[in-house]
């Protein structure tokens, strides 16, 4: 009798065992999807920075040569710029809090997990 409490003693053991390495990959494999998107949306913010700048840059330009003064130029666009932001600001809620934390959820707490 004790051989089979110890055998099933180093069973529940064993399946212990392996239920914590399961949710270790588990923690990995969300903590490295949550960096590789992380990583992605990073580059492309700086790709659209970088495009942004050499658009604005292109429009300051346009516009002193239409307006014959560089610093009028500079004087419009930023304050569309500014325009910009506080609108940004306003709604930074809807826009990027509100997206974040569901496409973070949906990453953590997937519905169809693998077992």
């Amino acid at each position: 009798m004790p051989s089979r409490v110890d055998g099933l003693l180093s069973d529940l053991k064993e399946y212990v065992n392996l239920r914590t390495d399961a949710i270790k990959l588990q923690v990995i494999e969300g903590i490295s999807v949550i960096c590789g998107r992380l990583l992605g949306v990073m580059i492309a913010v700086m790709v659209g920075v970088v495009a942004i700048l050499i658009f604005v840059a292109a429009i300051v330009v346009i516009l002193s040569w239409l307006l014959d003064s560089l610093f009028w130029a500079f004087i419009i666009v930023g304050a569309c710029l500014s325009m910009v932001a506080l609108w940004l600001y306003a709604l930074r809620d809807r826009l990027f809090v509100d997206s974040f934390v569901k496409s973070l959820c949906s990453l953590l707490f997937a519905d169809g997990q693998k077992d």
